[in-house]
């Protein structure tokens, strides 16, 4: 048990230093996104065509607020919205090219400022790392 609480006190820590980084890389980033709109743009960027309702239970906000988002994403032009092919009463959410190039854009700058501090491991303790947080997600 003592190993299990040691091992959650590490990753919270290393957690609240990606975010310190995380941080950084907003206040310097001549985007102006937050972590929920990051988030959010995530969502839409890796399922191509969503309604409001799954991105919702995705970021576990209420409709309303998650369609209060996507217009002022609309508004600055990283996303639009388009009937739904399947049911012509709802509308699914789609990335402009600009999001998409924006979004490339804070990718490579995030990995950017991270760099540093995967540069400090090795190959194999890389791999051991990525295979550690594959396995936490499931």
């Amino acid at each position: 048990m003592n190993k299990i609480v040691g091992a959650m006190e590490i990753f919270f820590a290393t957690h609240r230093y990606f975010l310190c980084l995380q941080d950084d890389f907003y206040w310097d980033s001549d985007i102006d996104v937050s972590e929920s709109r990051i988030t959010l743009l995530r969502i839409v960027l890796q399922d191509e065509g969503v309604n409001i309702k799954h991105i919702a239970s995705k970021l576990k906000l209420t409709k309303p607020s998650v369609s209060v988002m996507v217009d002022k994403l609309i508004a600055e032009w990283w996303l639009v919205k388009k009937q739904n092919s399947k049911d012509k009463r709802s509308v699914c959410v789609h990335m402009t090219n600009m999001g998409k190039e924006k979004m490339r854009e804070l990718k490579h700058n995030m990995i950017r400022a991270i760099m540093p501090s995967f540069q400090k491991l090795t190959e194999e303790e890389i791999v051991q790392f990525t295979s550690l947080l594959e396995k936490l997600q499931k």
